[in-house]
């Protein structure tokens, strides 16, 4: 008797499910910069309420095309943004035009958490400039505690329009409470470590993880079901009476 894996209905299956279960896998960075600087933000009365310190490049990978880089110029670069809001905008020099490429971090707290929420930008190159947003915001990470600080050694976010923001020695704190000229990061908890003690917990509604996730059990569900039953209708040992029951509605 031969092996179900020798069923074209079962091998496409499995082609199927590949397909899905790759369509949510990571792009990953083709290099990580070596551009480390500081983008300090500091409210009125001097304390330094958001930090990060990382070396940030840009990459713009579209579909058969060498991948462009636009490194974030290692003291050249301004910063400004919103302390309560959570903001911190980056802006620099464009190269051959006179805008300004810049990009943007979003950030939320709640009693005891924050977490990195969003980034967008502009960037601008010869012929054209490339808006961007991300699509996997460290929120979906791990979230720290205010007062603490959050470190990934290499990280790669995905963002729209084939880019990406590769970092290397990624460092940030938000939503700090300190003195003025206080520029130390608080304990570090570091965003590849599992095993941290420090209590962990998602900002955002645990409702809109269990939604998304039971909706795509739920499809592929639907399509292993449809799958089976086309298989089972297509085999001559199966009765024939359910056969043609099924094929009065398929």
């Amino acid at each position: 008797m031969s092996s179900s894996t020798g069923n074209p209905v079962f091998v496409n299956l499995l082609l199927l499910l590949f397909l899905i279960t790759e369509g949510f896998s990571q792009p990953t960075a083709t290099q990580f910069p070596s551009n480390e600087d500081n983008y300090i933000l500091k409210d009125k009365n001097g304390v330094a309420c958001i930090m990060i310190h990382s070396a940030f490049e840009i990459q713009y990978n579209p579909p058969g095309v060498n991948i462009m880089t636009f490194p974030l110029p290692v003291g050249h670069v301004t910063v400004t943004g919103d302390c309560d809001g959570g903001k911190l905008h980056l802006s620099w020099n464009a190269s051959h035009i006179q805008n300004k490429n810049w990009i943007e971090f979003s950030f939320r707290k709640n009693e005891s958490h924050y977490s990195l929420q969003n980034f967008t930008g502009i960037i601008y190159t010869p012929q054209d400039f490339i808006s961007f947003v991300a699509l996997q915001p460290m929120a979906s990470m791990v979230t720290p505690l205010l007062q603490y600080s959050y470190k990934c050694e290499e990280l790669y976010l995905t963002a729209s329009n084939y880019t990406g923001l590769a970092t290397h020695s990624f460092l940030m704190e938000a939503f700090r409470k300190t003195k003025p000229g206080d520029a130390n990061f608080g304990k570090v908890i570091d965003c590849y470590d599992p095993q941290t003690p420090v209590p962990q917990r998602h900002v955002k509604s645990a409702w809109e993880n269990f939604i998304r996730n039971a909706m795509i059990i739920f499809g592929i569900f639907v399509v292993f079901s449809f799958f089976h039953l086309l298989f089972y209708m297509s085999n001559p040992r199966y009765n024939a009476r359910v056969r043609s029951m099924f094929g009065k509605y398929c």
